[in-house]
């Protein structure tokens, strides 16, 4: 896929949905300041997701926008009575980072950069979260990879994260659910992740793009034109 998209320059096809994660990320990242404020989770919800829920490609008239409205409100409020108390401790959203992976004489050194859906600071406990509006088994390692860089990177910047989470909204019996899983960030997987992005790097930088089929080809954009899709 990398190399179809990043590479030869194939673009996805045009889905309503494209801004649909954006659009939950912004109101989660406005209903930090009335939440801090004191204000009840639920009206903060409420208004922000009334003001500020945008989808780029859909009519705001149409009722394919006013579904995906509704919804995000239920999984948004849920979530907010779920993790009140995480909402109130946030210091940071989209916390952009930016930072030079060391790599030895075959490649030269390589800029990483990303944005941090959320630090949150518990006295003098650091933790960082990212939101995830979907999840399968196939981008679970994707996420836990992407997460740690971003400890590696705040290290870097003089932040020792000592918590890395993920939060996952789904539906489930048509029900909106958020869940939390804990990001394993030891010593020791943290080198694993410079390592298997050092591996990535060399390998993009000497063109290699090796088929990786699996159940991945499922959701793929390239799939149709992809020889190794399955």
């Amino acid at each position: 896929e990398f190399l179809m998209r990043k590479i030869y320059g194939f673009q996805p096809k045009l889905s309503p949905l494209i801004g649909y994660g954006e659009a939950i990320h912004h109101c989660l990242r406005m209903i930090k300041k009335p939440i801090q404020e004191g204000q009840i989770p639920e009206k903060a919800i409420e208004e922000v997701t009334k003001n500020h829920f945008y989808m780029p490609f859909i009519s705001e008239d149409s009722e394919l926008f006013k579904r995906l409205k509704d919804k995000s409100i239920k999984m948004l409020k849920e979530y907010a009575i779920k993790f009140e108390n995480d909402l109130k401790n946030i210091e940071e959203t989209e916390y952009r980072i930016e930072f030079k992976l060391e790599t030895d004489s075959e490649i030269p050194p390589t800029i990483i950069t990303g944005k941090v859906d959320v630090i949150m600071k518990n006295q003098n406990s650091i933790e960082i979260r990212d939101y995830k509006t979907r999840e399968n088994m196939s981008e679970s390692e994707q996420f836990n990879l992407q997460t740690r860089l971003y400890c590696i990177g705040l290290t870097h910047l003089g932040k020792n994260i000592d918590k890395a989470t993920i939060v996952s909204f789904n539906e489930e019996d048509q029900k909106s659910k958020s869940s939390i899983k804990d990001i394993i960030i030891t010593t020791d997987e943290l080198q694993k992740t410079k390592k298997l992005t050092y591996e990535t790097i060399k390998q993009i930088k000497k063109y290699e793009f090796p088929a990786k089929p699996g159940i991945q080809c499922k959701k793929c954009d390239v799939q149709k034109i992809c020889k190794y899709a399955i």
